[in-house]
């Protein structure tokens, strides 16, 4: 790993935006889509654990949240809020 590096998944040359892969297949509505990269996240509600997230983007936008398995503490797991993040994140009344 190297020195300018310390989070193994943080930027890896052979990935772009911090994705921890890419090109990954992903079902939304019963149908598959291939996501351009999976990006590591964390939500941004107040709770205490800070759920760990897997953000799947598809042309510069997310379409799918998943827990981080990797989470030290809810390992994989979210709560409605969690998931509702994809709605929260492509809504129109979202202020930009």
């Amino acid at each position: 790993m190297a020195k300018n590096n310390p989070v193994p998944w943080r930027k890896n040359e052979d990935l772009d935006n911090y994705a921890v892969a890419t090109n990954v297949p992903v079902w939304i509505g019963g149908k598959k889509v291939i996501a351009d990269r999976v990006v590591k996240t964390a939500c941004p509600h107040n709770c205490y654990d800070t759920c760990g997230l897997l953000a799947y983007v598809k042309d510069e936008k997310v379409i799918k949240i998943e827990g981080d398995p990797d989470h030290p503490i809810t390992r994989g797991h979210l709560c409605l809020k969690g998931y509702a993040n994809v709605q929260k994140i492509n809504s129109p009344d979202r202020v930009k």
